[in-house]
């Protein structure tokens, strides 16, 4: 999966590619639709390298 960011983003910025941020939302479903894939392949897209944080 790439993700393409507005140019001269600082390395370090926080980005939410699923979830909430204010408010605005992204779901694993919006994101699948987007891609033209069911949702369990959203998750298996994003690298191990990318840190994970999880809010219940």
């Amino acid at each position: 999966m790439m993700i393409k960011l507005p140019e001269h983003t600082p390395v370090g910025t926080k980005v939410t590619l699923i979830g909430e941020q204010g408010d605005e939302r992204i779901t694993i479903l919006d994101a699948a639709r987007r891609l033209g894939t069911i949702t369990y392949e959203i998750p298996c897209m994003i690298s191990g390298r990318v840190p994970r944080r999880y809010n219940f």
